[in-house]
C-alpha cells in the first residue's frame, strides 16, 4: 500500500507490477524498460516516474490520482493519459517519436513540458482552462492557440520550424513575467496574435525573430492601428451649461481606415465634476472644468483629451424661456413639490447618465421608486421651459 522505488537498477522487465494494485507511487526511472503495463495500478497518486527508459509502450491506468507524470526520454509513439483525472503536470521531454498526445480530458493540468517531441504536429488546448505554463521546443507543431487558457503566463515555443500560427491572446499577456515568453527560431512564423500590440512591441520584441509582427488579428491581413484621436464636444463645443444637463462628445479617428475605430470614454474631474457614459454622453455635475478622454480599443494605447467647461449660464438662452422654480424638500424623500409662477404642464426627470427615468404632469409627485442620487428636472409650463435638479436621499 506504499510505493515501489527501483530507479537506476538496470531493470529491463517489470513483469509482476500487476500483483501490486494498491501501490500509491512508482519510481522506475533510469532503467532499460521497453514496455510497462500499469492497467491494474489504479491507486497510483502523487508522482509517477518512468522517465529515461527505452519505453515504446506505456499503458497507464484507466483511472488514477497521479498528480505528476514524468515520462521524458522514452521512444513512445503515442500516450493515452485519459485516465489521469487529477494530473497537474505532464513531462514528455525528449520523446522524439511521439506523434500524438490528447489532453482534452485532463482539465486539472497546469503545466506541460514537451521539448524535443520531434514528430508531434498537433496539440489542442481548448479544454485545459487551468494551464499556467507550456513548453514546446523542437517539435513538428504547426499551430498553437492559448486563447482559451486565461491562466497561462509562461509560453516557450522556440525552435519549431513548422509553427506558422501562434495565438497568444488569452487576456493575460500583461501578467507574463520578463523572459516567460519565447518564440525564436520559428522560421514559418510571421505574426503573433496578442492582447495588446503596444505592450507586445515594448516587451516581447526580443522574444520573436526579426520581422515577426504582433497583431490583434493575424488572419485578415494587416491590421491598421489608430494613430491619433481628436476629442471635442458636439459641433466643436468646448463648454455647456449645467442647466443643459448633457453634452454629446465626439471623436475624430485617424487614420480613417483604422481596423478598429472604437474608443472607451473617460472623464477626469477638475474644478468641476461630470460623468460620461459608454457612448460619450457627458452629464454635468458641478460648475467648472473637466477633462474628457477617449482611448482606442485596438491595443495601440492611442488617446485624445479635451477640456470641457461647465457653466451656470444656459447655452441656448434664446430657446428657453427660463421660469423661476423652487423644488423641495431638500433632499427629497418619498416625494417632491415644484413651485412655479407658471402653470406646469409636464415634468421630465433624468438620471446622471441622461436617461429619462420618470415623467409627470403635476407639480407634486412621488419619487419613492428612484434610487439615491442626483436627478435633473426639465419642467415645461404654458409659457416656457426651465431646468433644475434635486437630490434623492
Amino acid at each position: 500500500t506504499g510505493g515501489i522505488y527501483c530507479s537506476s537498477l538496470s531493470i529491463s522487465d517489470l513483469t509482476g507490477i500487476e500483483a501490486f494494485p494498491n501501490i500509491v507511487e512508482l519510481r522506475c526511472d533510469d532503467n532499460s524498460l521497453t514496455s510497462l503495463d500499469l492497467t491494474v495500478n489504479t491507486n497510483l497518486q502523487g508522482n509517477l516516474w518512468v522517465k529515461s527508459n527505452s519505453l515504446t509502450s506505456l499503458t497507464l491506468p484507466t483511472t488514477c490520482a497521479v498528480v505528476q507524470l514524468w515520462a521524458s526520454f522514452n521512444p513512445i509513439v503515442s500516450l493515452d493519459v485519459s485516465g489521469m483525472n487529477s494530473v497537474e503536470m505532464i513531462r514528455v521531454i525528449g520523446c522524439t517519436v511521439l506523434t500524438s498526445l490528447d489532453i482534452s480530458v485532463n482539465t486539472t493540468l497546469t503545466q506541460l513540458f514537451m521539448n524535443s517531441t520531434n514528430n508531434l504536429a498537433n496539440l489542442d488546448l481548448t479544454t485545459n482552462a487551468n494551464l499556467t505554463a507550456i513548453y514546446i521546443s523542437n517539435s513538428a507543431i504547426g499551430s498553437l492557440d492559448i486563447s482559451n487558457n486565461p491562466l497561462i503566463n509562461a509560453v516557450s515555443v522556440d525552435n519549431n520550424s513548422n509553427l506558422a500560427s501562434l495565438n497568444m491572446a488569452n487576456g493575460n499577456n500583461m501578467s507574463f513575467a520578463p523572459g516567460s515568453f519565447l518564440a525564436t527560431s520559428c522560421s514559418s512564423l510571421t505574426c503573433v496574435e496578442v492582447d495588446n500590440v503596444a505592450f507586445s512591441n515594448a516587451v516581447w520584441t526580443s522574444s520573436v525573430d526579426a520581422g515577426v509582427t504582433f497583431s490583434l488579428d493575424c488572419s485578415g491581413g494587416s491590421v491598421v492601428l489608430v494613430s491619433s484621436i481628436v476629442v471635442q464636444g458636439q459641433g466643436g463645443a468646448t463648454s455647456f451649461s449645467i442647466n443643459d444637463v448633457t453634452l454629446q462628445m465626439e471623436e475624430t479617428i485617424l487614420p480613417a481606415n483604422a481596423t478598429d475605430p472604437s474608443v472607451t470614454w473617460t472623464v477626469q474631474n477638475g474644478t468641476g465634476t461630470a460623468i460620461i457614459d459608454a457612448n460619450g454622453l457627458l452629464t454635468a455635475g458641478t460648475v467648472g472644468d473637466v477633462t474628457v478622454g477617449a482611448i482606442a480599443n485596438d491595443g495601440s494605447n492611442t488617446y485624445g483629451t479635451a477640456i470641457i467647461t461647465i457653466t451656470d449660464t444656459p447655452a441656448n438662452i434664446s430657446e428657453i424661456n427660463e421660469i423661476a422654480l423652487k423644488v423641495y424638500p431638500v433632499p427629497a424623500g418619498e416625494s417632491i413639490t415644484i413651485e412655479s409662477s407658471e402653470i406646469i404642464t409636464s415634468v421630465l426627470i433624468f438620471d446622471q447618465f441622461g436617461s429619462l427615468v420618470q415623467k409627470e404632469n403635476t407639480s407634486s409627485f412621488s419619487v419613492q421608486k428612484l434610487s439615491s442620487g442626483i436627478y435633473f428636472l426639465s419642467v415645461q409650463t404654458v409659457n416656457g421651459m426651465s431646468r433644475s435638479r434635486f437630490l434623492k436621499e
